[in-house]
């Protein structure tokens, strides 16, 4: 059998040389294999020649072997160890070549993926710069080009240029942002184009911006309808969308609208849980009992949870949409939609907060019969005593009753979570965080984001946030002057405090240590912008959770290889020996120590496992494991300042994701993480300054909204890392963080929409507790229980707190200091029932039936036949010891 391989022209003088080359080696092989078989033969054939001793030479033999066997065991272990040496030796050379071969396989691979990723890029930036001159040219010259034809410039240059021109918040809620129906038509049962533009205005202004659902005209439909399927054809129009005011929209286009752009499944499920919310609210109003109130709690419980129905995805698409070209990627109809389950739960959630407690209380007072009269004196003493405990009955009910609200709200909260601000690194890049956390204090959104964590770069950030106030952080810290002159008295450029020194500096220092920066350089600038406060100093000023990551110096830290900073792990750690571990890059800083103050205020250093610390991005530029774990975070705002780790950041979400361009791009960039990862199982990748860099391709870089400033060239290429930021530079990193921000404050917004929803409600429930019970001292303050309630660490005493209400434990001890009042009352009680008890036998008869009739008697309140049972000596019987504590018919 012939196999034909037809093969180019110009290739015939490589295939021969390739098949003559092979022949020669297999000729070779053979003969060597066929000259080793006839040596063997022959020595198989003469064995008995070859091996034949004469009989007079083998005594002197045996007799050698006797006395010298030590050294020839020695020569025989000799050459089998030099053997054995030999052949492992060629053997790890064989397998370090191999290795070899295949790290640099790898490298070149990875080589040539960075090379295609920086060619793309060019490509990119090339692009974009030769379309800017292009557009500039013609604007100049008047000429018309395409683009001017069909409406003028590109919106997404249009959007891109106004945003920029807006300097400040209030600026940029007054630029019109497109409704998606201008762009194309979603279905053709839709309505008709929509000839007006939404705004970024809050809902007072006339114009929609975000997802509230004080006008929406959905919440118009669920006012007027019990169903939003309600097939009339009443017309619902909006006060807050100029889309809506000179036409209605009926309910069946609406849901058309809805269905054709979330899908039949996700609309249907979103639409009936509204209405079902809204119905269930409206039966609790209407008809207060146990059955209403259960069912609106049981839906409550339900979608109070992260994410519910995917609505976080469709609000961070919709403002993702927002940012990338100024128009919505939602319809006016799909946002009404959202904004009324979320008015819905909200309003739920303030019927529990406000909704007075559910008591069908009896009057328990004593019946007017035949024994009336001899009962009247006897009730009217001990009227007082019956009154307070009544009244104390129904003060504890209602303290149960609200403290199961308390209980059901705070499982509610954990099943949330909480929404936390990571800062990644990037050097004196990082600075564009200020920018971001400016504008979520314009917005009011930084108060009510509790869990901040900073790492390298961005924990000088979030240094900052932990140790100032609001007002201090919007006065004196998000400013351009914060770089050179933090307390505005000049002290910091008379002593020349810098964050990084001047290039000539670092290249001084590089060639006496082999490092960038000093330690004690930028120790110094630490101790200026935080002193000596602790983590738990800070956490008392500001209340905010603020965490630090860390990461051992040493590959054999084990357990200690990221640490985790804040006021729960390491409260006594110093926040400015935090930032200046957290910042020690290898091989621009040496590794720091951390300081802790003592018990004296002296500081020491802390000790864990004996290591020093280095940059915490070498292990978790993002901690989110250990921050969901410790916070019960369920939901990340990350602010990603990483120039290298930018290029691969929201590229499945760019408008153009099916392009060549972006499935290349795509390609390459899971090829390097892929080879990377194969490297680092191995053991085979290198290390950077004496440390596993590996890891840096196993993180994960984004959450669940990821903001990303734009970066200018130089710092695409972090050429701006390692410089200390000027007043201009600082003046930049404001603007462009600002910038990128405020297209997502309407999501961000509407992400912890629920969660201050539930601490709201939490609050009033503690409130009206306290209220009723100005000793109760169990309920913790809001953040110490979203702590706890996630921490190893408090969890067994939460436990008792959520199995069963401490409130059990105060009625049992109300209980028993009740009865030794009684106690005590009885000796000046007891010649008044004396009296009475004579009083009572003159009318009735006997000593014996009147002990049983008070006794048998069900007229008699059981205050009274207790404080008689008392006072003759006898033991109370009750028939259960919840009688005195709550009357028949009581809902506790």
């Amino acid at each position: 059998m012939e196999i034909l391989i037809d093969v180019p022209p110009y290739l015939h003088p490589y295939v021969e040389w390739l098949l003559d080359w092979t022949s020669s080696i297999w000729s070779s092989l053979s003969m060597y294999w066929a000259n080793v078989g006839h040596c063997w033969s022959m020595l198989i054939t003469n064995a008995e020649r070859v091996f034949q001793i004469p009989r007079n030479a083998l005594v002197p033999l045996l007799a050698f072997i006797f006395f010298f066997w030590p050294i020839l065991l020695s020569l025989i272990m000799t050459l089998v160890t030099a053997w054995a040496w030999i052949f492992w030796i060629v053997t790890s050379v064989s397998f370090g070549l191999i290795q070899l071969v295949y790290v640099s396989y790898q490298f070149i691979m990875i080589t040539c993926d960075i090379f295609g990723l920086s060619c793309l890029k060019t490509y990119s930036m090339l692009r974009q710069q030769l379309l800017h001159i292009v557009d500039k040219t013609t604007s100049a010259v008047g000429v018309e080009n395409a683009t001017h034809r069909r409406g003028g410039k590109s919106r997404r240059r249009q959007w891109r240029q106004d945003v920029e021109q807006a300097q400040t918040y209030e600026r940029f809620l007054q630029i019109r942002i497109q409704s998606k129906e201008h762009a194309q038509v979603i279905s053709k049962q839709t309505l008709v184009k929509k000839a007006s533009l939404d705004t970024a205005l809050p809902p007072p202004i006339p114009r929609n911006r975000s997802f509230s659902v004080e006008h929406s005209p959905a919440k118009h439909a669920l006012r007027r309808n019990q169903s939003f399927a309600s097939a009339d054809e009443r017309r619902i129009k909006s006060k807050g969308s100029s889309s809506f005011q000179n036409r209605g929209t009926s309910i069946d286009d609406l849901d058309s609208v809805v269905v054709d752009e979330l899908g039949e499944k996700l609309s249907d499920l979103l639409v009936s849980t509204t209405r079902r919310l809204r119905e269930a609210r409206r039966s609790a109003q209407n008809t207060p009992n146990d059955a209403n109130a259960a069912s609106l709690c049981y839906l409550l419980s339900g979608v109070l949870k992260r994410n519910h129905l995917q609505l976080d995805d469709l609000l961070i698409e919709n403002a993702r949409a927002v940012a990338e070209r100024g128009q919505y990627g939602l319809t006016n109809e799909s946002r009404s939609v959202v904004r009324a389950y979320f008015q819905q739960v909200e309003e739920g959630l303030d019927w529990i907060a406000e909704a007075p407690v559910l008591q069908n209380l009896s009057s328990h007072q004593c019946s007017e019969g035949e024994n009336g009269k001899e009962a009247k004196h006897m009730h009217e003493s001990s009227r007082s005593s019956s009154a307070e405990l009544t009244g104390w009955a129904e003060s504890s009910s209602k303290h149960n009753d609200l403290l199961e609200r308390v209980t059901l709200i705070r499982k509610m909260k954990q099943n949330m979570g909480r929404t936390a601000l990571m800062l990644s690194g990037g050097g004196a890049q990082a600075m564009y965080h200020l920018g971001i956390i400016r504008t979520l204090l314009e917005s009011k959104l930084y108060q009510d984001i509790k869990v901040i964590s900073g790492t390298s770069g961005g924990s000088i950030i979030a240094a900052m946030c932990a140790t100032k106030t609001p007002e201090e952080l919007y006065n004196n810290i998000c400013i351009p002057t914060v770089v050179d002159d933090f307390t505005k008295t000049g002290e910091q450029r008379r002593e020349n405090i810098r964050w990084f020194p001047p290039v000539t500096e670092m290249a001084a220092y590089w060639l006496k240590h082999k490092l960038l920066v000093d330690s004690a350089y930028f120790r110094r600038t630490c101790d200026f912008y935080y002193s000596d406060m602790t983590f738990d100093e800070a956490f008392e000023r500001t209340g905010k959770h603020v965490c630090i990551t860390v990461s051992a110096s040493r590959a054999s830290g084990g357990t200690a290889q990221r640490l985790l900073l804040n006021h729960i792990s390491t409260p006594h750690v110093t926040v400015a020996s935090a930032v200046a571990a957290s910042c020690a890059l290898p091989g621009v800083m040496a590794p720091a120590k951390l300081l802790a103050k003592n018990s004296s205020g002296v500081l020491e250093p802390f000790e864990v496992d004996g290591v020093e610390w280095i940059d915490g991005s070498v292990q978790a530029d993002l901690p989110f494991q250990r921050i969901a774990t410790l916070f019960a975070v369920s939901s990340f705002i990350v602010s990603q300042t990483n120039f290298h780790v930018l290029p691969f950041l929201n590229k499945e979400y760019h408008p153009n994701q099916k392009s060549l361009y972006w499935q290349l791009f795509q390609t390459l960039e899971w090829d390097i993480r892929s080879r990377a990862l194969k490297l680092s199982r191995l053991g085979l990748f290198p290390r950077l300054f004496g440390q596993d860099i590996s890891k840096i391709f196993k993180q994960k870089y984004y959450g669940n909204l990821t903001i990303v400033p734009r970066f200018t060239t130089m710092q695409t290429f972090g050429l701006k890392s390692l410089s200390n930021p000027t007043i201009k530079d600082m003046e930049g990193y404001l603007k462009y963080g600002q910038i990128a921000a405020w297209p997502y404050l309407n999501a961000i917004r509407d992400m912890i929409r629920l969660e201050k929803a539930l601490d709201d409600c939490l609050m009033r429930l503690e409130a009206r507790v306290r209220a009723l019970n100005p000793d109760v001292d169990w309920l913790n303050p809001d953040d110490v229980e979203s702590i706890a309630s996630s921490s190893a660490v408090f969890s067994n005493s939460r436990v008792r707190i959520i199995g069963r209400p401490p409130m059990v434990d105060s009625a049992r001890q109300r209980e028993s200091d009740l009865v030794r009042k009684l106690e005590d009352e009885n000796q000046v009680l007891k010649e008044q029932v004396q009296r009475l008890r004579a009083e009572l036998l003159a009318q009735v008869g006997t000593d014996e039936n009147a002990n049983s009739k008070l006794d048998e008697s069900s007229h008699y309140p059981v205050a009274q036949r207790y404080l008689i049972q008392s006072s003759e000596g006898r033991q109370p019987s009750l028939k259960n010891e919840q009688e005195v504590l709550t009357p028949r018919g009581a809902l506790i």
